[in-house]
């Protein structure tokens, strides 16, 4: 009896759930942090900026600024945004996050009226809520690399000009689709 008790808990633990300290070693505390530029589009314009990302774990934290234009004389969009970011399964080598945080927008855009040959320049500027969600991956040489889309959900902004002194930023959210590499 005693012999088939103990082949029966021996042949049960070949079966058993990893331990503590391997389940662990996927989550095990680590600290990562790194300078990196990025490219992109925002609403059909291409983007460029620059960032500084650090995790520990699961968390991280991502501050960064990016501008878009299509000519520096008619339209320019400048954001820049500190992000909290959780990264539900971290793995060193590839791993999915997602997070949000306050974003900050300066907008410039020029208008000629040729009819009226009148001209007007007009600066917004919105504090706004962020939202992102990526993937970034590690590669052998040490080098991190991150795709990422942004999306600024539809916000009211005070534009004191206006009858109404509030006035819509946009009917749909703004996106921006980005990659993003460390140096």
């Amino acid at each position: 009896m005693k012999t088939f008790i103990l082949s029966t808990l021996a042949s049960l633990s070949l079966f058993a759930a990893p331990s503590f300290d391997d389940d662990m070693a996927i989550y095990e505390t680590r600290e990562t942090a790194f300078a990196y530029w990025n490219v992109g589009m925002f609403m059909l314009m291409p983007t460029a900026g620059v960032g500084y990302r650090v995790q520990n774990t699961t968390t991280g934290f991502d501050l960064n600024i990016s501008a878009a234009t299509v000519d520096v004389n008619s339209f320019y969009h400048i954001r820049g945004n500190a992000l909290w970011l959780y990264y539900p399964k971290p793995d060193i080598r590839s791993q999915f996050y997602f997070g949000a945080g306050p974003g900050l927008h300066k907008i410039y855009l020029h208008l000629a009226d040729e009819e009226h040959e009148e001209e007007y320049d007009i600066h917004l500027g919105a504090l706004t809520p962020e939202l992102v969600v990526g993937h970034e991956k590690s590669l052998e040489s040490g080098m991190k690399r991150f795709y990422q889309i942004q999306v600024t959900p539809p916000v009211y902004i005070f534009d004191p000009l206006s009858r109404n002194r509030m006035a819509t930023a946009g009917k749909i959210p703004l996106v921006e689709i980005q990659a993003g590499f460390n140096f």
